[in-house]
């Protein structure tokens, strides 16, 4: 997982042994992307620029991006900012921010979603 420069725009890519690099792509056409972490399943987590250029935590998953706020239950008081890690269980780590305060977050919530153990 990475991100490489394309056009002047950092754009998100997965990276496998023998393969091409495959970008993941974001929120917005050509919109800053980093991928941060990947799993066994080839799930990857990361940051990308949301419309109003706001940093957001993203899970690709089965080719598809998911804003990983878009996820939480509608009363969580979090706003997810990038995420670093996945590992094959579902558990993701990274930052955003609560009350104001910006913090660390590790969760399986994602790994009920269904995510993880694919």
């Amino acid at each position: 997982a990475g991100a490489m420069t394309i056009s002047g725009t950092s754009q998100a890519f997965r990276w496998e042994q023998g393969q091409n690099p495959v970008l993941l792509g974001g929120f917005i056409p050509n919109g800053y992307s980093v991928a941060h972490g990947i799993n066994n399943f080839r799930q990857s987590v990361g940051a990308a620029n949301n419309a109003a250029g706001t940093s957001r935590a993203f899970l690709h998953s089965a080719e598809q991006i998911y804003d990983m706020n878009d996820l939480l239950p509608p009363d969580s008081q979090w706003q997810l900012d990038e995420a670093r890690a996945i590992n094959s269980d579902g558990w993701i780590t990274g930052t955003g921010r609560t009350n104001g305060q910006t913090r660390a977050f590790e969760d399986e919530f994602f790994q009920r979603l269904g995510f993880g153990l694919r």
